[in-house]
């Protein structure tokens, strides 16, 4: 990928889902040293958020930030207080 000049992947690590990928998406992050973004996504849900974030190492992350029962999707209340949420547990991780 970096050989294509692609600036960023979006990876589940090759797993169901990005929890599942996460040992994969830390060994891909290493091996790309900052030549390439790495992003986490796949089934990223809040609940999974941080311990995705611990086990990657990435910040980069693309999901829904919803819950497992998809609270927060189509109500843009909840959707702010899910992506507020996210930002919650990012700035502890």
């Amino acid at each position: 990928m970096i050989l294509t000049g692609a600036d960023s992947l979006l990876t589940s690590g090759g797993a169901g889902n990005v929890l599942g990928g996460a040992a994969t998406i830390a060994a891909l992050a290493r091996h790309a040293a900052r030549r390439i973004r790495i992003i986490a996504g796949g089934g990223l849900r809040l609940k999974c958020l941080p311990e995705v974030v611990h086990l990657s190492g990435v910040l980069s992350l693309h999901g829904s930030l919803t819950h497992e029962n998809g609270a927060g999707t189509g109500d843009a209340k909840a959707l702010e207080a899910n992506v507020r949420e996210a930002l919650r547990i990012l700035r502890r991780a």
